[in-house]
């Protein structure tokens, strides 16, 4: 059995779209630290029965569930089943997400019905959610963490509009959080954004052509993508922090400060990828 260190000892959390990625590494952390979790998939259950098992090497409760962030009935469902198993909650992480290969295109190509899919998956989903969790939180009389993971563009928007729905929906939920974290602070409850960059997920890589993810590289000044254990610690000391809310942590490689890249610079990066 793994060693426990103890900063999340007894909390109850659950994790959306924690079977991959970054939900993965921020689930594994919060097993590590003696939280009790729930994490969430929609069709991938061998990928999250593989996380459930990696959790219990840990001492303590951990369950998947399934669950559709584009249905919105299953969301009392999941808040039945999580209250049913951890008997409470303490920690929710906002972070699966709706992005597919048809979801990346051209604005001006983007059918009605992915406009809205994305919408109410990457945006409504997560407040919709949020609601339902501040509301447990506010009869257990114990406070709590609510953390969004957001994305860089939530602040600074992509150069070309491939990705201008999801960027919308995420300074949505950027914006959802400072306000949530107001409404909420008289109940000890916390609300924090986590905005990856450019991270190395298996979601990523289906979904954005090797061109783009090239050109990418020259807008970052560490010249590398980010990891999900990037975001192990973070996401503890947003869960474990009881003095932080409404705030955003910014992990990115430097992109969000970095100038416009030289035309020197981008050739270079042309023939840069990580196999």
């Amino acid at each position: 059995m793994r060693t426990i260190t103890g900063r999340l000892s007894g909390k109850k959390a659950i994790i959306t779209g924690g079977s991959k990625g970054i939900g993965e590494a921020i689930a594994l952390a919060y097993a590590k630290e003696g939280a009790d979790v729930a994490i969430t998939y929609c069709s991938d259950e061998a990928s999250a029965q593989s996380v459930f098992a990696k959790m219990k090497e840990f001492d303590g409760k951990y369950k998947a569930i399934k669950f559709d962030l584009q249905v919105p009935d299953e969301v009392e469902l999941l808040m039945k089943q999580t209250v049913n198993f951890l008997g409470s909650i303490d920690i929710l992480v906002n972070n699966a997400v709706l992005l597919t290969k048809k979801h990346f295109c051209h604005f001006l190509e983007t059918a009605e019905t992915d406009l809205q899919a994305s919408i109410d998956a990457n945006l409504i989903a997560p407040m919709r959610l949020s609601r339902e969790v501040c509301k447990q939180m506010i009869a257990q009389k114990s406070g709590g963490a609510i953390i969004n993971i957001s994305a860089v563009s939530d602040k600074r928007p992509e150069a070309n509009t491939q990705t201008l729905i999801y960027e919308v929906a995420k300074a949505g939920i950027t914006m959802f959080t400072r306000s949530l974290a107001v409404g909420m602070a008289q109940y000890g409850i916390r609300v924090n954004t986590l905005s990856p960059g450019l991270v190395d997920t298996p979601l990523l890589r289906r979904v954005v052509p090797k061109e783009d993810l090239e050109k990418v590289y020259v807008h970052t000044p560490l010249g590398k993508m980010g990891t999900p254990e990037d975001f192990q610690e973070p996401a503890v000391l947003l869960a474990s922090n009881t003095y932080m809310t409404g705030s955003r942590i910014v992990i990115d490689g430097g992109r969000s400060v970095a100038p416009p890249p030289s035309q020197e610079a981008f050739e270079k990066a042309k023939n840069f990828w990580i196999n």
